[in-house]
């Protein structure tokens, strides 16, 4: 099976069956006809799109907080 007909949803749902433990990743590839090496390629991708968006999402959650302490401390230097 080439990887350009296999659509993101079935790639991430073959990948989430490999990284949830309940299969070996050999069987899994055998039942979607993919290599090993074309598993992990998909698992490394996904891993690294979800370290980029997590990163993105705490980023903006640290300056959310920044903001808040600092109009907290403009408040309380105006009294």
């Amino acid at each position: 099976m080439s990887r350009k007909l296999l659509p993101a949803k079935e790639k991430f749902k073959i990948v989430m069956l490999g990284v949830s433990g309940k299969y070996s990743i050999a069987e899994i590839c055998n039942e979607y006809g993919i290599t090993q090496g074309l598993y992990y390629k998909w698992r490394d991708k996904l891993l690294m799109m979800a370290k980029g968006s997590l990163s993105t999402a705490v980023l903006i959650n640290v300056r959310r907080d920044w903001k808040r302490k600092t109009a907290s401390s403009k408040k309380q230097s105006a009294i």
